[in-house]
């Protein structure tokens, strides 16, 4: 991912359970068309400060579904490292890593 391709960059702490604490910054790329013939939108995240291969890459069917996915993803994909590692994220003080929750299953039809 290109640094001049990230729309949004956001850098919290890991605080592990033996009192040191790490660096996590996470990068959201510009969505963008997937370079398939036929193919949809992608969307780019790199966490820096977690195990894996980063980048990686979510599609959409358009630029808006390609950037929630993503959005959407985020704090499944921190709380889930921070779990496993028996830490805790922290962003400003507040105890938690910002990114909200939702509901991966749940359309929204803007019908209600």
């Amino acid at each position: 991912m290109n640094a001049d391709k990230v729309i949004a960059k956001r850098t919290l702490n890991l605080d592990l359970p033996n009192g040191t604490s790490q660096a996590i910054t996470v990068y959201i790329g510009a969505p963008a068309p997937d370079s398939n013939p036929g193919g949809d939108w992608i969307c780019h995240l790199k966490i820096d400060g977690l195990p894996g291969q980063w980048p990686k890459v979510f599609y959409g069917i358009d630029s808006v579904q390609a950037l929630m996915h993503v959005l959407t993803l985020i704090p499944t994909i921190l709380d889930s490292h921070a779990r496993e590692m028996g830490a805790t994220l922290n962003w400003l003080d507040t105890g938690s890593h910002g990114f909200p929750h939702t509901d991966i299953g749940e359309e929204q039809t803007g019908n209600d």
